[in-house]
């Protein structure tokens, strides 16, 4: 059994912090430290969450005084038990999946293309920044493009 839900609502789902970006631990699945998740590209340098470690942590800031339970709480992304947790079969740290539009559109396809950008402009040198610039001004959308951005402009006013 698994969930799949954006971000924040996985966060919650799962007894994480909602905005991670306070936290030590930002992931829910792995121990990677904040100051380390951009240098942090394969897998090996991700380990993984402990599920045992999380129940003991658990334990912890159920026995902590405001100060403490604030303290440990942000260092590791951690509010309080899921509201899954009673499942069974269900691992916290393990079934709450991440969803595509956070991780890929926001998270590794925009450093990817990022690095893949500077690559082609700065060290192959195919094509120039300002070359670039003019193309995606320049651009021409596809009709169905181009009514999505209109509907989202007109909602946005």
């Amino acid at each position: 059994m698994c969930v799949l839900a954006d971000t924040p609502a996985a966060q919650v789902l799962g007894g994480y912090k909602e905005g991670v970006g306070a936290a030590v631990n930002t992931c829910r699945s792995c121990a990677v430290k904040r100051n380390c998740l951009a240098s942090a590209t394969t897998a090996a340098e991700c380990p993984m969450r402990d599920p045992e470690e999380h129940k003991n942590r658990l334990s912890y800031l159920a026995d902590q005084n405001k100060r403490g339970y604030s303290y440990w709480s942000r260092r590791w992304g951690i509010n309080g038990p899921s509201v899954l947790a009673d499942l069974p079969g269900f691992e916290v740290t393990k079934c709450i999946l991440h969803d595509p539009m956070h991780v890929l559109l926001e998270g590794v396809g925009k450093a990817e293309l990022k690095k893949m950008l500077n690559v082609f402009v700065f060290d192959k040198k195919y094509f120039t920044l300002d070359l670039f610039n003019k193309k995606v001004q320049n651009y021409a959308h596809a009709d169905n493009e181009l009514r999505i951005n209109q509907r989202s402009l007109t909602e946005r006013h």
